[in-house]
């Protein structure tokens, strides 16, 4: 009788394992197919759609994917070698170089309109990427 006591809760335990086994790895396939948007490339394909606006950030971009700051650089730096805020800055300088041959928008209207508060500060940062001035 006790053997059949003993063999009964280790069947039991063997299909408690299972059973766990089973929604332990139907859990790892769903987290696998939501995978973070820096995976898959979403945060770079929103950080080009909006490098015009004054408002992206680092910070703007995490809230949007709900995740953290240091989630968001971490996993955005592992995919493509770059840190977000290099890419936010280098993707604005595209767009300034835009702005600059397609439009006639004045150099304060274009730093207001990648978010530099000062055209100083824009301007430093188009010659750092650029090699000259945006003039």
């Amino acid at each position: 009788m006790r053997s059949s006591i003993c063999h009964d809760i280790i069947n039991s335990c063997f299909r408690s394992a299972e059973e766990l086994e089973k929604l332990f790895l139907q859990s790892l396939s769903q987290a696998e197919e939501a995978a973070p948007p820096q995976e898959n490339g979403e945060s770079r394909a929103y950080i080009d759609t909006c490098a015009d606006a004054g408002q992206l950030s680092v910070g703007a971009v995490a809230e949007y994917f709900g995740l953290s700051i240091s989630n968001l650089s971490h996993r955005f730096k592992k995919q493509t070698g770059v840190n977000v805020s290099e890419y936010i800055t280098a993707r604005r300088i595209e767009c300034a170089k835009q702005l600059l041959t397609e439009t006639g928008l004045t150099l304060s209207g274009i730093a207001q309109r990648l978010g530099y508060p000062q055209t100083s500060s824009f301007m430093r940062v188009f010659k750092s990427c650029v090699g000259m001035t945006p003039r």
